[in-house]
């Protein structure tokens, strides 16, 4: 079988924003050195993503991006609900109502663009969960919340910022510092708080039962 690109946003709002921007605007990232290939993904799947920069915008993402007073025609651009066309591949969306970060509007603004587009997509919306549910499958919904590697290495790169080891320019210094005023006691409860419930932790089955089906994949 041909292997396929498929573009899995995840975590960090802005990764969410990136990966849907790929979807709407592979055309327009350009190097020579790749010249003739495609940045076109074959899927992407959004998980309770960034998506508009108007009413329903997650404003810290867009001021990331351009700082707090971006042009309107930069926000325009990045608004991918307004960029969707008949090239963007299909798309695989879920959030919850009660995410208390990106507003849940975001999912559907960039569902009803597929659907109008006529891009085959799906889009799940689960009665609750707060954003940022790491996996969200099965074994998190079950308290399984794997290793710490990834909150260690985190923590060490912030500690390394901390102690100057790692230059940044003071304004992104202290935005991540600000970010990551990390204690591991609060980090453990929040984990807990963040637990999915069961009606969520299905997306992964959804989402693997959408992908077979948009590339008929046999067993």
């Amino acid at each position: 079988m041909e292997r396929k690109r498929i573009y899995i946003s995840h975590g960090f709002r802005l990764c969410t924003h990136l990966c849907g921007s790929i979807c709407v605007h592979f055309e327009d990232i350009k190097d020579a050195e790749y010249e003739g290939i495609s940045n076109r993904p074959d899927a992407a799947i959004l998980s309770y993503p960034v998506i508009t920069s108007g009413e329903f915008a997650h404003r810290d993402s867009f001021c990331a991006l351009f700082g707090e007073n971006p042009p309107a025609e930069k926000l325009e651009y990045m608004s991918l609900e307004k960029q969707v066309n008949d090239t963007t591949p299909p798309c695989f969306l879920w959030q919850t109502v009660t995410d208390n970060t990106v507003p849940v509007e975001n999912s559907y603004l960039m569902a009803e663009a597929l659907r109008r587009q006529g891009i085959s997509s799906a889009h799940h919306v689960f009665s609750s969960g707060k954003h940022g549910l790491s996996l969200a499958n099965e074994a998190w919904a079950n308290g399984e919340y794997g290793e710490t590697d990834t909150m260690e290495q985190i923590n060490r790169t912030v500690q390394c910022i901390k102690e100057g080891k790692l230059p940044l320019p003071e304004e992104v210094r202290q935005q991540i510092l600000d970010a990551f005023d990390y204690d591991e006691e609060k980090g453990k409860e929040a984990l807990k708080q963040n637990i999915p419930n069961k009606e969520a932790a299905i997306w992964p089955v959804l989402a693997d039962e959408w992908l077979k089906g948009i590339f008929a994949i046999r067993k």
